[in-house]
């Protein structure tokens, strides 16, 4: 869903880079910026973003890796990523420079080996992208391109119908820039834009799979900034509910809508900010609190928390259940699965990953994270869970991103500024986000 952390916290593990040689993406490995990616035509399948990288397995048994750097050079935030019903990736770098290749955002995989730049979208900041479940020859991208000094803010979409070969400009809207984009069923697609003057969150919805837009209003009077939100979830059975939540320093605001956004109305929830939520088609809803507390509904209106749970980040459905990543500075797991929110299963242990994807030599995982599995394991190692001295006691204490004591960062420095796109003049840092599972 969205990055768990405050904006003051948040993006210190992203803006921190290593020394050339060092593996940039793996500083506060362990920590947030990790979700489950859902594979509703594959259900055994799993993709897990994590901040040391993307870890893929076909069966669900046997788990293998694919670095950051397939997208950057080492000096770029955590990229996220998206997978169609076919099997394709698509790796949202958010930024133009510091890029695998220089001026590109937005990089699309057939295998997971090779990587490449879409067509389309150069010198284009993509935030966000999003394959249609039901055509995977359909995506989305949206822009916050960097601010020009003297000239206007403007936000785009763009609109593939190859796979995410190449993507083409379906619209550009001055004054705003977009945030999330996310698809329902039916061809329904909706996108969150935030709106520079006067300040204000747009909802705008599309029925043709993104050819043309409806803008929405988002109303504001429970939120504390509009500037701070992200489609939380669309149900997978129903395109016209959509839920969206938004930041606020003591509570988060969210809003539901069951008639495609028409109508916005505030949800009370059971913790004071939301990192994940996903929603079920069977009307089920899980929730995972600013605490990593999971929370559970058959309902969507009353919830119950499951205080037994590992501390968790993202999740989706898989495994006849739930899949949910886990905070592996508090646990030695990576992967934990459950039916009922009572009892979890491990699925990945934190050092059970097989290595790299195993792709040709020639490939960009072949010739850039093989060379870098090595420190990626070491690190992995350093950040494992300290034992308490108690073998009985497995109540862990939350622990935050970046609470590295002890760990091996590779001696980096923070970049110049030079380089960061708009992520503070309307708050604009890339979110994690809820997927419709």
């Amino acid at each position: 869903m969205k990055s768990p952390l405050r904006l003051s916290a948040v993006r210190s593990v992203l803006f921190a880079a290593l020394l050339p040689g060092a593996v940039s993406a793996h500083v506060g490995a362990g920590a947030g910026d990790t979700d489950v990616l859902p594979r509703p035509s594959t259900p055994e399948a799993v993709l897990l973003e994590a901040p040391w990288g993307l870890v893929v397995s076909a069966d669900g048994a046997q788990f293998e890796w694919i670095c950051h750097e397939v997208l950057s050079n080492g000096v770029a935030e955590l990229p996220e990523f998206e997978v169609s019903s076919s099997g394709v990736l698509l790796g949202v770098s958010g930024l133009l420079t510091g890029t695998a290749v220089e001026g590109e955002s937005l990089y699309r995989s057939v295998d997971g080996c090779s990587w490449d730049p879409v067509a389309g979208t150069t010198g284009r900041v993509i935030q966000d992208a999003a394959f249609d479940p039901e055509d995977a020859a359909v995506a989305v991208g949206v822009t916050a391109d960097a601010v020009v000094q003297g000239e206007p803010i403007a936000g785009s979409i763009f609109r593939s119908t190859d796979g995410g070969l190449s993507f083409t400009e379906v619209e550009t809207y001055a004054g705003r820039l977009f945030r999330e984009v996310r698809f329902g069923g039916g061809g329904r697609v909706y996108a969150l834009a935030v709106q520079q003057d006067p300040l204000a969150a747009l909802l705008m919805t599309s029925p043709d799979a993104g050819l043309t837009w409806t803008e929405i209003v988002v109303p504001d009077d429970d939120l504390e900034s509009p500037a701070f939100g992200v489609i939380a979830a669309v149900d997978p059975a129903d395109p016209d509910e959509v839920w969206l939540t938004f930041d606020g320093n003591s509570i988060d605001g969210a809003l539901r809508s069951v008639d495609g956004g028409s109508t916005l109305a505030p949800v009370t929830l059971p913790a004071t900010s939301v990192l994940d939520l996903t929603l079920l088609p069977n009307g089920e809803a899980w929730m995972v609190g600013g605490d990593r507390q999971l929370f559970s509904s058959s309902d969507r209106v009353t919830w119950q928390e499951h205080s037994d749970a590992p501390q968790v980040w993202g999740g989706a459905s898989g495994n006849g259940g739930m899949l949910f990543a886990v905070n592996t500075l508090a646990h030695d797991e990576a992967l934990s699965s459950t039916v009922d929110g009572e009892s979890f299963t491990t699925v990945l242990s934190t050092l059970d990953l097989q290595g790299p994807l195993a792709c040709p030599a020639d490939s960009t995982v072949a010739q850039v994270c093989e060379p870098l599995w090595e420190d990626m394991l070491r690190t992995l190692t350093l950040m494992r869970p300290q034992p308490s001295g108690d073998d009985d006691d497995d109540s862990a204490p939350v622990v935050e991103p970046n609470a590295c004591d002890g760990c091996d960062a590779g001696g980096g420095s923070v970049p110049g500024s030079g380089w960061l796109v708009l992520a503070g003049l309307l708050g604009l840092a890339r979110r994690r986000r809820g997927r419709a599972s």
